[in-house]
This record gives C-alpha cells, sequence and structure tokens, in this order.
C-alpha cells in the first residue's frame, strides 16, 4: 500500500484519536472482538506506516493494535460529569482524562505505527465498530488503489478569479513552510525558548459555543445579505478571539484544513483527502475592542458583531477559492513538489506566536453513534483530538493551535477541542 503526496510528509507524522463517553457499562471482551472483526473485515486497518513513512507494511496480528484498561470505580470520581454534561472540559479536567487513557509503548509501536492511527475515514471506522457492537454485519472494503497521483473529476466551466486563488495560495505559503532542515531549527527553538522559561505554555481543554449564540450571529448575517454557513461564524468567532488574544501581531495567523474528496475522479474513503489552506485575513485589522464600565453594551456587541461578520466572509470567499479548478491544481502541484520527506511547519514565528489551524468535522453526526437501543447507548461526551506519532511525543514534541470542530450532542451549537494560549481561552470564552 502506497501513499499519496497528501499522505505522506506531514500526514505520516501525526494520528487522530476519538473519545467517547457512555453511561452504560461495556464489557472488555466484547469491545476487543469487535475490534477483532473490524480488523479481519478491513485487513487494511491491520497494516504498519513503513520506516521510510512512505508506504506501508502488511501485518496479520491484531492483537498489537488492542489497548484497553478497567478501572474499579464509578466515572464520577475520575472525571467530572458536570463539565462532561455541559460538553466542555477544562485544562486539569482534561489531563485527567488524558491520564486514563495513557498507554505503554513498544519499539515496534513507536517506529511502526499502525495506519490506523492516520486520519483514515476515523468516522467511517468507528461507526463500523460501533454497528459490530450492535451485532450487525459490516460490508467488508474492497482494497482501495492508492492514489499515487492525485486526479480530480473534469472541471465545469467556472468564472475563475485568479488574483484570489493567487492570495490565497501566497498566504497558504507565507504562514507555513515545509523543509526538514527548516523543521529541526523550529524544533530547536521552542526548546530553547522553553529552556529559558520565556516560553507560554498552551492548555488543552474543551469548550461549547452554544447554539444561541450561532442563531444570534447567522440571523444578523442573513438580515446583512451575507451568505456565510454556520461553522464559518465558528471560524470567525476563533479568528476574531485571536485577533483579541494577540493585538501586537498583524494579524494573527489562521488556516483551516480543506477535504478535497468531492473533487477527485476516484472516490476513496479511508485515505487522507485534505490539505491546509491559510485564510488571508485583513491586511490592517481594526485596533482589539478595549471594554470598560462606560461602554454601551449594545453599541460594543454591534461592533463586535460586525467585525465577526467580515471575518465569516473572509473565510466564506477561502472556501470558495479554494473549490475552484485553477486552486485545486494549484495546491496539488504544490503538495506533488514536496514530496516525502518535507513535512509543513508553522512559519519561522516565535514559539510564543500562535498559528491557528481549524479542522472540522461538523457534517458527521457524533452524537448519534449508537451501541444500541436506549438513550445510555448513545454517547453523551465526545471529542477529538489529532496528536504526533509516540516517536515525536517521547522527546517532547506535541501539536498546538490545532483547533478540532464538531457539532454539538442537539446539532445546534459547536464544541472546540485543542491547545490554544489561556489568553485565546478567555476570549473564546466570551461567546
Amino acid at each position: 500500500m502506497r501513499f499519496s503526496s497528501v499522505d505522506i510528509a506531514t500526514c505520516s507524522f501525526l494520528q487522530c484519536h476519538a473519545l467517547f463517553a457512555f453511561q452504560t457499562q461495556l464489557d472488555p471482551s466484547q469491545l476487543e472482538e469487535a475490534f477483532r472483526q473490524l480488523l479481519q473485515a478491513w485487513p487494511e486497518l491491520r497494516a504498519r506506516v513503513n520506516l521510510q513513512r512512505t508506504g506501508s507494511c502488511p501485518s496479520k496480528n491484531t492483537a498489537g493494535h488492542w489497548q484497553s484498561r478497567v478501572i474499579d470505580a464509578p466515572l464520577q470520581d475520575c472525571i467530572s460529569l458536570d463539565q462532561m454534561t455541559k460538553q466542555e472540559l477544562d485544562a486539569s479536567e482534561q489531563a485527567r482524562l488524558e491520564d486514563l487513557f495513557r498507554f505503554g509503548w513498544s519499539l515496534r509501536s513507536v517506529l511502526f505505527p499502525p495506519v490506523l492511527n492516520r486520519d483514515l475515514g476515523l468516522y467511517r471506522i468507528i461507526a463500523a465498530y460501533t454497528a459490530i457492537l450492535r451485532g450487525e454485519t459490516i460490508e467488508p472494503v474492497v482494497d482501495e488503489q492508492r492514489l499515487n497521483k492525485i486526479v480530480f473529476k473534469r472541471p465545469e466551466e467556472t468564472n475563475t478569479n485568479y488574483s484570489q486563488v493567487g492570495r490565497l495560495h501566497e498566504s497558504t505559503t507565507q504562514q507555513w513552510a515545509t523543509g526538514w532542515l527548516g523543521n529541526i531549527i523550529f524544533a530547536l527553538w521552542h526548546w530553547l525558548v522553553r529552556a529559558t522559561g520565556a516560553y507560554k505554555h498552551r492548555a488543552r481543554r474543551a469548550m461549547h459555543i452554544p447554539g444561541s449564540a450561532v442563531d444570534r450571529l447567522h440571523n444578523r448575517a442573513a438580515q446583512q445579505g451575507l451568505a456565510v454557513t454556520r461553522h464559518d461564524l465558528v471560524m470567525a468567532i476563533i479568528a476574531q478571539a485571536a485577533l483579541q488574544a494577540y493585538p501586537h501581531l498583524d494579524p494573527p495567523a489562521i488556516a483551516f484544513i480543506y477535504n478535497f474528496r468531492r473533487h477527485l475522479d476516484q472516490p476513496v474513503q479511508l485515505q487522507n483527502t485534505s490539505w491546509l489552506v491559510s485564510v488571508p485575513l485583513p491586511a490592517q485589522p481594526n485596533k482589539p475592542l478595549i471594554r470598560d464600565d462606560s461602554d454601551d453594551d449594545e453599541e460594543v456587541e454591534k461592533e463586535e458583531d460586525d467585525r465577526l461578520l467580515t471575518l465569516a466572509s473572509c473565510v466564506r470567499d477561502a472556501v470558495q477559492t479554494v473549490r475552484t479548478p485553477a486552486c485545486l491544481e494549484l495546491f496539488r502541484k504544490a503538495h506533488e513538489a514536496m514530496g516525502p520527506w518535507r513535512p509543513f511547519r508553522p512559519a519561522l514565528r516565535h514559539p510564543n506566536h500562535p498559528h491557528t489551524l481549524v479542522s472540522s468535522s461538523s457534517q458527521l453526526p457524533w452524537y448519534s453513534l449508537c451501541l444500541g437501543g436506549g438513550p445510555e447507548t448513545r454517547p453523551f461526551y465526545a471529542s477529538m483530538a489529532v496528536g504526533l506519532v509516540d516517536l515525536l511525543g517521547l522527546i517532547g514534541l506535541s501539536v498546538h493551535d490545532w483547533i478540532l470542530t464538531c457539532k454539538d450532542r442537539e446539532g445546534r451549537g459547536f464544541c472546540l477541542y485543542g491547545s490554544l494560549h489561556a489568553e485565546h481561552w478567555a476570549e473564546l470564552g466570551r461567546v
């Protein structure tokens, strides 16, 4: 199994995590048996990434992929159920949760991580796993032909704004760079700043944006005739919080992960089909809002809303531009030129400067996954995360400023997961 140009480089060093909490007791042996059945039906998931990280090695071993732990205590003794019910976790509770799932490692798993760790149709994998737990039979996956070369569908006639395409590509190349030498320098710079005590630590947590807040902004956008989506507004909220938290940056970088699967000539299910796109923000954003007791609350709210809608329009323009055939082809050529040994990194700013990256799975019904009948078989808490492979984690490297978003339990609000500076989280908490 070979990887395409978007499967190699950066993606070779990332792994995805998904966590679900159910208000019911599960049988560990049943969970392991369902996992074994999944790997039998989908043998591609048994493979491990080879040492060169340009492809994978087949494996018949299924036991080496399974890890579990049984804690003889109620869930409320391990984690705050009150915060989970609100679909939020502060930094301390998030750390407690991660400790529950901290397992040992082996040299083989570190050097040859399982392909299951990669972002290969994560929702489809979990949906199949829960179907097995419900006693259903899943369809075997036909071996997909790996995309040695990305080929898009024949483009339809479109009016392409080439200046916007160039601006989007320029913004991405300015904010994000490639190359091993730069990555090594960037990592050493991080370690040096940490050693001197000048490093500003990020906090890993989960936060909930209520549906009522998004509804209000969406209605205001409709009143002004702006065609923006609800997730555009969420990205605008994240960008606005960054502008408020880091007024000395002009402007803070914000990017998103774009999935181009729909544009492929040959559809795929379990392969990485996304790349990074940096949103061109206004070159000279307005000064951050300074609030005091004398401010008129309604006037301040209106000004904040107007700025949010401007940012949401920037996001919508970027999404529409990256979908055009000219932009897709430009990004395809750039990724194919990178090769397997040129992973992405933030451009060489100071380690304390943020490079906010948003990855959305808001189109996927995570809270609809169930183990059987009854509300207790549906998750009452779900979270996602992106991290580095174990080998890089062991030497102290980690992923920061990467925010994953998904719909909340009710399907109106949004949940944010990731690692940001405390100032950024504080601004987001004002929503």
